[in-house]
């Protein structure tokens, strides 16, 4: 397994997996009411654990992910109208 995939399905894969993380780590903490016990420093280790999860994957999703999504498109889209004249069959 290599660290960048090699087409853009592999990249959506990586990328529909971290925003997976997210959201289940957001449930969690949602549904656990950690945040108020955290805030109070009256927490156990496993909920310290589960904060620094769900702030890692909120780091990847909003700095990483969304980015690297905006960028991938307009990559693609790019390269889609660069090819446009090649593909014409238009008789010149």
């Amino acid at each position: 397994m290599t660290l960048l995939p090699n087409s853009l399905r592999g990249y959506l894969w990586r990328f529909s997996a971290i925003g997976a993380a997210y959201l289940i780590l957001f449930e969690i903490v949602a549904r656990t009411n950690v945040m108020p016990r955290v805030m109070t420093l009256n927490f156990a280790e496993w909920e310290l654990a589960l904060i620094v999860l769900f702030l890692a994957a909120r780091f990847l999703v909003y700095l990483v992910l969304i980015p690297a999504v905006v960028s991938l498109v307009v990559y693609q889209v790019v390269r889609y109208l660069l090819n446009l004249g090649k593909r014409s069959t238009s008789p010149r």
